[in-house]
């Protein structure tokens, strides 16, 4: 149980792998199971002191992305009204990026295991993803084809549904 002197703590500040220091809300901060956590165990010692939360994985500029995406669902969190529009906003919020800074971002999201925005990443890089040859795939996230030609084909030939 929380003491009564941490109620009064409203924010945290994290820091990046890279050494940027991010001041931020609790309730934003706690959009991330990993921050909670961080918070809770604090607030249980009774601490009042500036929480520092180092995130040894994430660099500034992913962490500003996951901040800036925890904040807009902070915002929301206390109203069901604007469902849609919080969609649409992930929507935009993910359609901007390149490959390269959606699967940082997904990499962060599950350190600090934001489920929703783990969640949103995987569903908006599978659904981008699903219309593409194994070319295209193995382009876009640099995967090596380490198959012979012969293997290749044995693949394709056992598992025909899949290359439909």
């Amino acid at each position: 149980m929380a003491s009564s002197s941490s109620s009064s703590l409203s924010r945290v500040v994290v820091k990046s792998s890279d050494n940027n220091l991010f001041v931020v809300n609790k309730k934003v901060a706690s959009q991330s199971q990993l921050l909670k956590q961080c918070i809770d165990n604090m607030e249980e010692k009774g601490t009042n002191d500036v929480i520092l939360i180092p995130l040894s994985n994430v660099t500034s500029n992913i962490l500003t992305l996951v901040l800036e995406y925890c904040e807009k669902h902070a915002d929301f969190a206390d109203d069901d009204n604007n469902n849609q529009e919080l969609k649409q906003w992930d929507h935009e919020f993910l359609k901007k990026f390149d490959y390269a800074t959606l699967n940082s971002l997904t990499m962060a999201a599950d350190y600090m295991v934001t489920k929703s925005l783990l969640n949103l990443c995987c569903q908006f890089i599978a659904d981008s993803i699903k219309d593409l040859t194994v070319q295209q795939i193995r382009q876009i996230f640099d995967i090596k084809n380490d198959f012979t030609p012969q293997e290749e084909a044995d693949i394709k030939n056992e598992n025909a549904w899949a290359f439909r």
